[in-house]
């Protein structure tokens, strides 16, 4: 029996499961934690060691931070299909207040509805672009 080329998705046993492990790097991972010290122990180690000078400690500290805190990812905030963030209607002062009001009081509701719902980011510019038409003096 003969497969086209590109026919993995057809067949169930097409090759490794996506984010399986090779028995290479398996094996690796396991031997370093049964060596009972890795890399990052032994850095927190010495971040943790007053003994050590104070530039050897942040030079640990360096090493180890990308494995317990990772790096925060930029975010463009967006409207509806890409476009920039506009109202979608001409609110009052009053209107703007009632709704913040309510979705601080009431975060239950944001979270049921968080589909229907605007970001805080959309939630946020439709109350400045509402401050700003009624002439308000938008916090900067």
């Amino acid at each position: 029996m003969t497969f086209k080329r590109g026919d993995k998705k057809d067949r169930p046993s097409g090759g490794r499961p996506k984010g399986s492990r090779n028995s290479l790097s398996q094996t690796k991972r396991l031997a370093i934690h049964a060596s009972g010290l890795t890399p990052l122990d032994y850095f927190i180690q010495i971040l943790r060691d007053p003994e050590q000078s104070y530039e050897r400690r942040i030079d640990a500290a360096k090493a180890a931070a990308p494995y317990i805190h990772p790096r925060l990812a930029a975010i463009e905030h967006t409207g509806a299909g890409g476009k920039p963030l506009v109202p979608e209607e001409n609110l009052s002062l009053n209107e703007v207040a009632r709704r913040i009001a309510f979705i601080l009081t009431h975060p239950e509701v944001c979270e049921a509805a968080k589909d229907d719902a605007p970001s805080p980011a959309e939630a946020a510019a439709n109350s400045m672009a509402a401050l700003e038409r009624l002439g308000g003096n938008a916090p900067h």
